[in-house]
């Protein structure tokens, strides 16, 4: 869980955490890739024609899920100086990406987007209320966010095994119910049209994949998915 720290200690504290783990950033992921590739599967049912959209993504790391979705024109925004350095040079021969070091509270960037996407993000934001309202000044009508993050059931878990070195380090960070997220949109102008959790077994064993596709619906088992989502759009 996220320390009481003051506002800028915190914002300090995040960045500095993401330029620690840049360098092994990549490896975390591919342990993990199993995770990955449900989360990039439902980008893609929750986005539709990928491959024609214009999508800005807020806290992309290393730029891998960006490329992956095969944007017309991608832009991702980070933290870390360090993640958006690996970033450039991973995809310099990718022109229709660009990588730019910001925050979601700040944010500053020109262009229409269709499509604006925080995976594994708003937990880390040192002030998730001024980085929704700064978002929704960035949108159009039409533009679609979509915002991902796990499961606070699934804490307890995430937290051994991480201690265990099978995951990848938080640093701070506060998973909130989906509720209280919910809320924080619509106090800030948006609709919220699709909730939703993938991923009851996040790890690719015998019969996931079967489980993941077929159990996730089922009423007692889908608050259980690692991956909480929504999908919202600027109201009028």
């Amino acid at each position: 869980m996220a320390r009481h720290k003051p506002p800028e200690e915190l914002r300090l504290s995040i960045r500095r955490h993401f330029d620690a783990i840049a360098p092994d950033y990549d490896r975390y992921k591919q342990h993990s890739a199993y995770y990955y590739d449900q989360l990039k599967q439902l980008l893609k049912e929750l986005i539709g024609s990928y491959s024609e959209k214009r999508i800005l993504e807020i806290g992309c790391g290393t730029g891998s899920l960006l490329a992956d979705l095969n944007p017309v024109a991608g832009l991702g925004i980070d933290v870390s100086e360090k993640m958006i350095g690996i970033a450039v040079e991973r995809w310099r021969k990718r022109p229709e990406l660009r990588f730019l070091v910001g925050e979601a509270e700040t944010l500053e960037v020109e262009d229409v987007w269709d499509v604006v996407l925080m995976c594994d993000v708003l937990e880390h934001l040192y002030d998730p209320n001024r980085a929704i309202a700064r978002l929704r000044d960035h949108f159009n009508p039409g533009t679609r966010m979509i915002v991902t993050w796990a499961n606070s059931l699934w804490e307890p878990i995430l937290y051994i095994l991480e201690k265990c070195h099978l995951k990848m380090p938080e640093g701070d960070h506060n998973w909130e119910p989906v509720g209280n997220i919910i809320k924080k949109f619509e106090e800030h102008g948006f609709n919220v049209i699709h909730t939703g959790t993938r991923c009851l077994i996040p790890a690719g064993i015998p019969l996931a994949d079967s489980v993941n596709r077929h159990f996730i619906n089922v009423p007692i088992l889908k608050s259980l998915g690692l991956i909480r989502f929504i999908v919202a759009e600027k109201t009028a």
